[in-house]
């Protein structure tokens, strides 16, 4: 998370649990990113309230690398179930208990859903592109 290292908001992350990471760090060369993305168990991310209420069906590129890489992306539901097939790598999230839910599940059988997001990541892009 780019977020400044005075800001108090760091503070009240860590205390629930939050490990944050200098972007600038982690993503400073494609193999440090590449290394970065496959430490994690997942993707987690809040989008942006307009993408979420137009329903512009936006996903990053960086929920395609964590795909790509066999990551399971939790992500805020903006439209893009409308092109994906449900069991896609992606678990789409509106509200806190869907989001806790969707962590809980791919914590629960991580090497499944971890297989499942690779496989199907190439076939999710090339839908993706061809919208």
């Amino acid at each position: 998370m780019n977020i400044n290292v005075n800001d108090p908001e760091r503070t009240r992350l860590a205390e629930r649990g939050w490990h944050i990471v200098d972007p600038h760090r982690v993503a400073r060369t494609p193999r440090k990113y590449r290394s970065y993305i496959g430490s994690a168990l997942a993707e987690f991310t809040a989008i942006k309230g307009v993408d979420v209420a137009w329903q512009t069906g936006w996903l990053s590129d960086r929920a395609a690398s964590f795909l790509a890489s066999g990551r399971a992306v939790v992500t805020e539901d903006t439209g893009a179930t409308k092109y994906l097939p449900l069991e896609s790598g992606f678990r789409f999230v509106s509200g806190q208990n869907e989001a806790i839910a969707a962590i809980k599940e791919v914590l629960s059988d991580w090497p499944k859903i971890s297989r499942q997001a690779r496989r199907d990541s190439v076939k999710n892009v090339r839908k993706i592109l061809d919208l």
